[in-house]
């Protein structure tokens, strides 16, 4: 979508979007041109002197990429989340009490153990993607994990595509995540990709365990700001014992989780 400056005029000028001044040409005398230079010195000075008076300015989050590097497709048939700008400092930190937990509850492989159930959230920052997954499973973490498919044992999966192409196959800035939670260190990364500054962690809780996953926004090659959407499926992987998978996804409502179209989107937002 083509982005576009809101133009006001003000005494034969225009104060655009990005702060700039511009002289709009038009009918009048030498007089007139001479009056409106001078107003614009005056307003250009006074807008100085206000910025040096507001102090630091305070972080907030970023706009987004501009020019946006994606088309940003809506997807009717994708669920859609918002995520808010905050940087959690564990899977206690009070980002998670204002985000909004989403089901993972498509069963996509396998019959799930009984009592098993999943939810995920998602906050990000100005460097990385955060998301945090919740466990209930009452049989507990499984310790046998097949590095070469982990997701036969009890895992984490994320699906990220940083460009939001929605399309049939994965892409350039389209990526997977399998997170063993016995193995967290172990991250799978998808096609042996360099997995650089992405960080997993899993805590065991009452019920089953937790899963905070930090992936920066370079390893997606792409950057993040407010309004912009990514693609996103979160799954969940329970142990079967057979080798099989046995899997509850988020936002997959195709056929395939490897086709972008099929996963849900996420709103960055502030």
């Amino acid at each position: 979508m083509a982005l576009r400056d809101t133009t006001t005029a003000m005494d034969g000028f225009s104060k655009r979007g990005d702060g700039v001044v511009e002289r709009m040409v038009g009918r009048g005398s030498a007089r007139g041109v001479r009056a409106g230079a001078g107003r614009a010195l005056m307003f250009l000075l006074a807008g100085g002197l206000l910025a040096g008076c507001g102090g630091p300015a305070a972080k907030t989050a970023p706009k987004g990429p501009k020019p946006v590097a994606n088309a940003n497709p809506a997807r009717p048939s994708a669920p859609t989340m918002t995520a808010h700008y905050c940087t959690p400092s564990g899977v206690k930190a009070a980002c998670w009490g204002k985000a909004a937990f989403q089901p993972v509850a498509t069963n996509m492989a396998g019959a799930m153990p009984s009592g098993f159930s999943a939810s995920f959230a998602a906050v990000w920052n100005g460097k990385a993607l955060f998301l945090l997954q919740k466990v209930k499973n009452p049989k507990g973490i499984s310790n046998q994990v097949n590095p070469k498919a982990p997701w036969t044992t009890d895992a984490m999966e994320a699906y990220i595509s940083g460009s939001n192409s929605g399309g049939a196959t994965l892409g350039t800035h389209e990526t997977q995540f399998v997170v063993p939670a016995a193995q967290p260190a172990n991250i799978w990364h998808l096609n042996g990709r360099s997995a650089t500054g992405v960080k997993a962690a899993v805590t065991k809780t009452s019920s089953g365990y937790d899963t905070l996953l930090t992936v920066p926004w370079s390893d997606l090659g792409t950057t993040a700001g407010t309004g912009q959407r990514i693609g996103l499926d979160v799954a969940a992987d329970a142990f079967s014992g057979k080798g099989q998978n046995q899997m509850l996804a988020w936002g997959i409502h195709g056929s395939s989780e490897q086709a972008p179209a099929s996963w849900g989107q996420v709103t960055l937002a502030k």
